[in-house]
Formats: C-alpha cells, structure tokens, sequence
C-alpha cells in the first residue's frame, strides 16, 4: 500500500513538472512573438519629434515620477578645411598682398626719416643763420676797417710823392698808422665744420645751400693767406723800419676792434713837425707803394669784404625762405 502511494505520488509530481514546464515554453513564445511585432511597428513608425519625446515621459530607459536632467541643444561645428592646391591666383593675391605690405613699410619708413632729417636741417639751418648774421656784422665793421687803411696809406704816398720835407705830425702819425696794422678775418664756421665732420652736408645739397656755403668760407682761406702775407711783411720790414725813424708812441692806437684802429694810446702835439731826410722818405714811399698795390691790394681786400657781405645776406635770405625761419 504504502508502495503504491509512493508510485502515485511520484507520477503527480512528475505530471506537474510537465505541465509546468509547458506553460513556461508557451509563454517563452508568446513573448518572442510580441517583441518581433513590436520591433516591426516601430521600424515602420517616423521617429518622434522633440515636442512628442518632451511629452512622453515614460521613454525607454525612464523611470516614471523621477525627474530628468534638462536637455540642452548642443551645436555641432564643423571645421572645414580646403585640402585641395592653390591656384595661381592664390598665389598671386598672396604675393600682392605681402608685396604691398613690404612696400608700404618701406614708404613709412622713408617719410619717418625724412621727417627727422627735416627736423635736423632746419636745426642746423637755424645755428647757420646765427653764424652768418654775426659774419655780416664782423664783415660791415671789416669793411669799414679796410677802407679806412686803403685811404691812409693812399694819403701817405700823396704826402710822400710831394717835394715837401716837413709834415704836421699830427697828419702824418695819423697816415703812418695804416703801416703798422692788420687783421685777419676770421669767418664764423662752427656750424659749417659741424656739418663736415659729421657727414650732414647732405641736408642741405637739395637746394644748392652745400654748395654756397662751400664757396662762402672757402673765400674766407684765400682772403686769409692774402692778409697772414701782409702780417708777416708788417712784422719783419715795416715795424723795425718805422721803429728806427720815427716815434713809435704816436702811432699806437689803443685797438684794431671796433672802429679804434684810428684812436691812439698817446696824442700827437698839434705843433709838432716831422722833418724826414730823403733816404728815410724813399724807403718809406717804396714800402707804402709795395703795401698798396704789390703785396695785397688794400682795394682788393675791401671789395673781397663787400662781396663777401653779400654772399652771406644772400644765403640768410635762402635759409629763411628754405625753412621758414625768422
């Protein structure tokens, strides 16, 4: 008895089994069956719009009543670059436009220097004008000076060349001055030489000022030789002539500067008389001629003056209109 209860239930148990195990495979297909279906309709549906997904919160992978993170609209850039070669028009922009920056450099760079060697020039034009206006004054004295000496020594050979033997001394002193002086004229150059050494003579080649102001102290060299030639000539045979025979107090001015060439240290008497043995007077009448017309040209020296002045005033003028100077 007790065996055959045994049996039965093992047959229960097994027949359970069996039917379980049916129904488990049934519904394994069931479901198979449905994802099929639903993978079908949703490749035959359009996809759903943002507005539809933002409504439809119960999406897959969703958790209802959990709130979601904001979606942000995210922009995508693309970066596009040509691989292809260039043309030659590439190319030709490419070069026009580094040609025009190279050459607009260039022209900026030039007008800058330009504008700085303007500056200086006109600086230096400034301390020329300051040179050449104290020539002239020195100049218009110079010439008063020379003519001063031209006239005494034409009025020494006059007194000379007469048959006379005694002079007022008071005249005479006064003449014989004229062979015991000289002066060297000195140019202001200071700027000139400046502009030498320096090399910037070329600021002013343009307008032909070089040029002038070469010729201007150049003339101050030769006219310098003439006078260092009279110098010496006074210094070794009229000074120890005129200190042998004649008074030399009375011709000593107290200045060769400034108009005082004819003033003297020590006033000659009005009474008193020169008397002059002949060789005396003809030595002194052949150094007068010598002085006057062989060995410098007095009258020559003072044109050169003159002409000088107005080289000078000429070039003031230029350098004024040139640079706009006052």
């Amino acid at each position: 008895m007790s065996e055959e209860k045994k049996i039965q239930e093992e047959e229960l148990t097994t027949g359970n089994l069996s039917a379980g195990q049916a129904g488990l495979k049934g519904e394994i297909e069931q479901f198979s069956e449905d994802s099929r279906a639903v993978e079908d309709t949703s490749s035959q549906e359009p996809a759903a719009t943002d507005q539809q997904q933002a409504s439809n919160p119960a999406r897959s992978g969703d958790q209802p009543g959990r709130p979601q993170p904001p979606t942000e609209n995210m922009e995508v850039h693309h970066h596009s670059h040509a691989h292809g070669k260039k043309s030659r028009k590439d190319y030709f922009w490419e070069f026009l436009m580094l040609f025009l920056a190279v050459t607009l450099g260039f022209f900026v760079e030039n007008m800058r220097e330009h504008y700085i060697e303007r500056k200086r020039a006109v600086e230096y034009a400034n301390n020329l004008l300051y040179d050449l206006t104290k020539d002239t004054a020195r100049l218009s004295d110079d010439i008063l000076y020379y003519k001063w000496r031209e006239n005494s020594v034409d009025s020494l050979i006059q007194l000379l060349s007469s048959n006379e033997r005694q002079y007022p001394a008071k005249i005479f002193y006064r003449r014989l001055r004229a062979m015991d002086t000289w002066r060297v004229p000195v140019g202001f150059s200071n700027t000139y030489d400046d502009l030498k050494t320096s090399g910037l003579l070329r600021y002013f080649t343009d307008n032909g000022v070089a040029g002038k102001l070469k010729s201007y102290y150049q003339g101050y060299v030769t006219f310098s030789f003439w006078e260092e030639e009279l110098a010496e000539f006074i210094k070794t045979t009229s000074e120890p002539f005129l200190d042998r025979n004649f008074e030399g107090r009375y011709y000593v001015s107290e200045s060769s500067e400034k108009q005082s060439w004819d003033k003297f240290v020590f006033p000659v008497p009005d009474t008193a008389v020169i008397v002059m043995p002949d060789p005396v007077k003809k030595n002194l009448l052949n150094m007068a001629y010598r002085m006057r017309y062989k060995k410098i040209g007095v009258a020559t020296i003072s044109d050169f003056c003159e002409a000088q002045k107005k080289e000078a005033n000429d070039m003031i003028a230029l350098l004024k209109e040139e640079y706009h100077l006052e």
